[in-house]
């Protein structure tokens, strides 16, 4: 009845019973030290989470019908890369193979970093494809040899953009593929973490006392990649956002707002609705502190992947919040922070510790003094607070210890009154980038007894006592070692990454840079030096002959997000959102009917084609002229020799109420959808429209564009989608709707090219 409201259809998500087991065997759940330490938890909680999905909610699937896009903006270490290869293979063993999450963009301003993003796309794959074997019991040797050079060589390897404030535009300078801009896709998951510079609590500036998000520009750069985000939204329009920032931006400021209400106001205005979520990576099995912020959005209006009939959208988040998160993560029990560090003789511990001192040397040499600042002052007050007197020198253990002997003036007088003030049963880690008053932090948990590393921040020079059995002298703390307290698999990096370089090295074509050769490039832990007349190397030449160091490893753990969240949020995400079927879902790309990307490139294509017509090869060619038809309606007909121009026989209809032939007696019968000789009594598109019901615009859709192309058509004018010609009616049974909302909604099912038999244009 007109007004009536579409009530929901009643679909239970859970098992109860399934919930209550699952829960219980949530509060034993734990991720092992040597699991962190070689990876194997990726594969290991995957399959957990899985199970638990499936107890929790037997009747639903834990993954759609259809292969998905991804990609992600102010990627830094790029970790989601490593969690959804870890998914893909799971997807695979389990019979999944419509259903694949295929890597498109990445997006970093940090030249670095862009380096490491490159690498982690090219070797998760791989390198999680491995891990899989491993753990169900297979020796490397018996796993088939990895073609390296097909891996590096890939055609279609994903885009790393250089700018999230250039992401709103069709094209945008592209690292990977430059020098040059790429198209920027719309993708059906985008992962972000924008920056959390001015709104973190580690930041003490009185930006934080502002609602940065409404700003232009600040210091941080926290408004403008916000700014960059919103762009992309408003152009490319991707299905699904995990984002992920500081928990601070729910903070209320002096003008009674957050920047969390921005958030969700700009989100809703774009279209968006989704689920905010508090946590702690403490809490997912990381033997470390990192509070953040995730937020899991859906486009709730013209979503070809998700349906919203069965189950709204509060129902799905709900579920999500409720129940899944809690059991699949909240629970976890963490190994102590001290099980997974690195032993004294490892050899990165040594190759740092040669680096370090290599470096230190060469300050030393140096006629330039380091600057002094207010530190002296800072550590007088302390060592009066702790009623000792300043300055009277290291102990001689500490003295005696090379890594403390690399340290600067500063941190040499710093670290005896630090130990002084929190002995190292308290806290194992001291941040030597800190001022004196904030350096020590206490990692002692008394309820587990253990210890808990703290927040992992970028340029953190963290000492580390000797508490645990793998490390028996106090040291630094590696950057691949930060990166373990985010549950990145980086130990399984750098393995694949060697193994990779030493089987080119082994067939003659290229040799790593490693050990002494690394220090002289580096000049000790800083980047490669490269020479003016020589371009950085790119692709395949980079990973041959690159080795990340120490220091950019901490600065990407310092901006990690923690694996065992993302991946926790993705599954469930995955396992509680309702996928449309299989013969209706459409993905991101297949949206819109004339991306901004897609039409550039025929625009393209077509130019060259017709300048082909004016080559001295095509002049001569008879070229037929277009047939004047009835009805008005032009078939545009050309006979072209030169097929190699790639203008194809075209042939348009008008319009979508039924086929009309343009020639007697040529084109036999014909389906009179709704209103195509009874315009005057049944407007059929404003009917179709007024359902509401995206999946009847799609069968709808699906029907004409079986009947047009099965009698050879292959451009179809309408339907249209805008606004009616006149007010009073005349053409107006051609439009799905005059209301900006609905027509929206229902384009994307009506112009899907996901269709059974789609057209190959489609000129609205």
């Amino acid at each position: 009845m007109p007004g009536e409201r579409r009530v929901l259809r009643a679909r239970p998500s859970l098992d109860a019973d399934g919930v209550k087991e699952c829960e219980q065997e949530a509060k034993t759940r734990c991720i092992p030290a040597d699991a962190l330490v070689d990876g194997s938890w990726l594969w290991n909680v995957c399959r957990e989470n899985l199970d638990l999905c499936r107890r929790m909610a037997p009747h639903r699937p834990c993954w759609g019908s259809a292969t998905l896009t991804w990609g992600s903006l102010c990627s830094g270490s790029e970790g989601p890369a490593w969690v959804i290869a870890a998914l893909n293979q799971l997807f695979e063993q389990e019979g999944a193979v419509d259903f694949k999450l295929e890597h498109v963009f990445s997006c970093e301003l940090s030249a670095e970093k862009r380096k490491w993003i490159h690498a982690s796309s090219m070797l998760a794959e791989p390198a999680c494809a491995r891990l899989a074997a491993r753990v169900s019991g297979h020796d490397d040797d018996e796993l088939p040899a990895v073609d390296w050079e097909e891996v590096l060589r890939a055609a279609d390897a994903p885009c790393i953009f250089c700018n999230i404030t250039d992401m709103g535009a069709a094209q945008a300078e592209c690292w990977e593929h430059g020098p040059g801009k790429c198209h920027v896709r719309s993708v059906d998951l985008l992962v972000v973490g924008t920056s959390c510079k001015d709104m973190s609590r580690a930041n003490p500036g009185s930006v934080r006392q502002e609602v940065v998000l409404n700003a232009t520009e600040s210091r941080g750069g926290s408004a403008q990649t916000f700014k960059g985000l919103l762009s992309y939204l408003e152009r490319h329009r991707p299905l699904m956002i995990l984002f992920e920032n500081v928990d601070a931006m729910e903070d209320v400021k002096a003008a009674g707002q957050s920047n969390m209400d921005v958030f969700w106001s700009q989100m809703a205005a774009h279209g968006y609705e989704g689920q905010s979520v508090l946590t702690d990576s403490s809490e997912f099995g990381l033997p470390a502190r990192r509070r953040r912020l995730y937020v899991f959005l859906v486009r709730v209006q013209g979503n070809p992947l998700l349906s919203f009939q069965d189950r709204n959208v509060d129902s799905i988040f709900t579920t999500l919040v409720g129940c899944c998160l809690d059991v699949c993560g909240m629970d976890l029990v963490q190994a102590c922070a001290s099980d997974i560090l690195l032993e004294d003789h490892h050899p990165a511990v040594l190759e740092e510790l040669q680096l370090r001192t290599w470096r230190r040397e060469e300050q030393n040499r140096s006629e330039k003094p380091a600057p002094t600042g207010d530190w002296p002052d800072q550590h007088m007050k302390l060592a009066q607070a702790l009623r000792l007197r300043w300055g009277q020198g290291a102990p001689p253990e500490l003295a005696s210890n090379p890594w403390f002997q690399t340290l600067t003036a500063r941190g040499q007088d710093a670290l005896p009154l630090l130990q002084a003030q929190m002995p190292a049963e308290k806290s194992m880690m001291r941040d030597l980038s800190q001022s004196i008053f904030r350096a020590n932090a206490n990692t002692w948990k008394t309820d587990a007894q253990k210890h808990l590393a703290p927040t992992m921040l970028p340029k953190m020079n963290v000492w580390i006592e000797p508490v645990g059995h793998h490390v028996k002298k106090a040291r630094m703390l590696l950057g691949r070692e930060a990166l373990l307290y985010q549950g990145f698999p980086v130990l399984l990096f750098l393995e694949t990454l060697q193994k990779m370089q030493q089987d080119i090295e082994a067939a003659g074509r290229a040799k790593p840079i490693i050990g002494d050769e690394l220090l002289r490039n580096t000049g000790g832990n800083k980047r490669p030096k490269w020479s003016s007349d020589k371009p950085e190397p790119r692709g395949r030449d980079l990973l041959v002959s690159w080795k990340p160091t120490e220091a950019l490893l901490q600065d990407l753990a310092g901006n990690a997000m923690a694996l065992p969240v993302v991946m926790t949020m993705l599954q469930c995400a995955f396992a509680f959102v309702s996928w449309r079927p299989k013969d209706l879902v459409g993905t991101a790309a297949a949206a819109p009917v004339s991306t901004q990307e897609a039409w550039e490139g025929d625009v393209a294509a077509a130019l060259a084609a017709v300048q082909g017509l004016h080559s001295e090869d095509s002049v001569a060619d008879p070229v037929s002229k277009p047939a004047a038809v009835s009805a008005g309606v032009a078939v545009l007909k050309r006979k072209l020799r030169e097929r190699k121009l790639g203008i194809p026989d075209l042939k348009m209809q008008d319009a979508a109420q039924g086929f009309r032939a343009t020639q007697p007696n040529t084109g036999g019968t014909s389906t009179a959808f709704p209103c195509a000789k009874l315009r005057a009594v049944v407007k059929c598109m404003l009917a179709l429209a007024s359902t509401w019901d995206e999946n009847l615009v799609a069968l709808v859709a699906a029907a004409i564009a079986t009947e047009f192309k099965g009698k050879g058509a292959n451009v179809i004018l309408g339907p249209s989608v805008n606004v009616h010609r006149g007010a009073t009616g005349g053409r107006n049974f051609e439009y799905l709707s005059g209301e900006a909302q609905l027509w929206t909604l229902l384009r994307v099912f009506c112009f899907s090219k996901n269709m059974p038999t789609p057209f190959e244009k489609l000129i609205v």
